[in-house]
């Protein structure tokens, strides 16, 4: 058998292997010569580079790899309640903090069950969980940032009464001296405060008045505000 025949036979073999491997690739999967860099349910969208990998399988386009190596949606895999890196899975959810607002004013009403950022991570720009330590040290106006900071003040308090507040640090933006949140979470002066949104179309019985009541729900509406008695407090 001549070279130029041998050749000729490595080139055919290799032809049928590359065809048989193609034929082989699973559901949502396709067969390319320049492997590219895929996502996963931990890491839907990787930083890649151009490069080519090896020839094989790989995931079609809007799909990522699995926790069992097949190609799924992103949808299937928060049905498989697996989250991206530092996120968690909440049949409960609630809001969550920014890099530009560390501790937004949230309600306890459930949100949909999904994947949500852990305790000390909030979104940032890119919207990735990152650890709030990591977060551009940029604050809004009246406000500074500080390494160990403790609870927010408000234009009302929670139950009309002082707000308990506990030693912990926590990396966050803080209102400067004589200023509160207002309900937009902007730090405003104690005199430019307005009642809580809900009070204004509340109407109270006598000798009782509107306060703001923060509570869990699992169902809608979920009120935030109570009718207290003026001088009893809440519970």
């Amino acid at each position: 058998m001549t070279s130029q025949s041998i050749l000729l036979v490595v080139l055919l073999v290799g032809a049928v292997l590359a065809n048989v491997s193609q034929q082989k690739c699973g559901a949502n999967q396709q067969w390319t010569d320049c492997g590219y860099c895929e996502g996963s349910c931990d890491n839907p969208n990787p930083i890649c580079t151009l490069q080519c990998r090896k020839p094989g399988c790989y995931c079609l386009r809007g799909f990522v790899r699995g926790p069992n190596g097949d190609c799924i949606s992103q949808k299937k895999c928060r049905a498989l309640k697996v989250c991206p890196k530092n996120e968690v899975w909440l049949n409960c959810g609630t809001c969550e903090g920014t890099c530009d607002n560390v501790n937004p004013i949230c309600t306890r009403e459930c949100k949909p069950a999904g994947c949500y950022c852990p305790a000390g991570h909030v979104r940032d720009e890119d919207g990735t969980c990152t650890p709030v330590g990591q977060c551009p040290k940029k604050c809004g106006k009246n406000e500074y940032w500080t390494t160990c900071g403790t609870c927010d003040q408000f234009c009302e308090q929670p139950w009309g009464g002082p707000q308990a507040c506990t030693f912990d640090c926590k990396f966050k933006c803080e209102c400067l001296p004589g200023y509160v949140r207002g309900w937009d979470g902007k730090c405003i002066k104690k005199n430019e405060c307005t009642v809580y949104p809900e009070c204004a179309y509340t109407t109270c019985p006598a000798n009782t008045t509107c306060v703001w009541t923060p509570r869990w729900c699992f169902t809608t509406p979920c009120p935030q505000v109570s009718c207290l008695p003026i001088n009893g407090g809440g519970n």
